[in-house]
């Protein structure tokens, strides 16, 4: 995993920890198997709507597949992979977009900040809006949306689900929420390392 060595500066996690960021390619399958294979099953329904174990090679075909996937990212902590966020073409100037990070990796900031880079791959494609179909009791990734500060949803309660819709429109506001979470993280890593350089 050499190629995913940290740069200074990238991004990082809630809590300080340093992510590196980069585009799948081919020769991942292994990584991506093992990433999606490891899921609890109550991630594997979030993330899928489907317990089903044809659930993950499917992704991973798509994922690989030009034609179903404008962009798609791999997230790594201390060079291990632990999250892949992806877009796939729904209609014109629109992509629907998804997200799955490992369990042990979940509340630390990580799916967001993929979805940040998500949203700027988007509008670098000219795309206007991005959608996704979530479950209504998945209370972490609707927050992960609402941090977003580009999002509206419609609820469907007979069903349990959620649209989200992100409006790439809405430059000033998510601009705005970005720098103040990397005012955060670069906070907490500064505090990661005076607790080292004290211990």
């Amino acid at each position: 995993m050499d190629d995913l060595a940290l740069l200074p500066g990238g991004p990082l996690t809630r809590t300080g920890r340093p992510v590196a960021v980069r585009d799948v390619r081919v020769g991942d399958e292994r990584v991506l198997t093992q990433l999606l294979a490891g899921l609890s099953p109550t991630s594997t329904y979030r993330r899928f709507l489907s317990g089903s174990p044809a659930s993950v090679p499917s992704y991973l075909a798509t994922l690989m597949s030009p034609a179903e996937t404008v962009c798609a990212l791999l997230a790594s902590v201390e060079n291990r992979v632990v999250a892949v966020a992806s877009l796939h073409p729904d209609r014109v100037g629109s992509a629907e977009f998804a997200v799955a990070v490992a369990d042990e990796a979940q509340g630390d900031g990580i799916g967001t900040l993929l979805l940040e880079e998500l949203v700027c791959r988007a509008r670098g494609l000219g795309l206007t809006r991005l959608t996704a179909l979530v479950l209504a009791d998945n209370a972490p990734m609707l927050e992960v949306f609402g941090e977003l500060g580009l999002v509206r949803t419609v609820s469907r309660p007979d069903r349990g689900e959620v649209d989200v819709v992100v409006d790439l429109s809405a430059a000033a506001t998510f601009e705005t929420l970005v720098a103040s979470r990397a005012a955060t993280a670069h906070a907490a890593a500064e505090s990661r390392q005076d607790r080292d350089a004290a211990s």
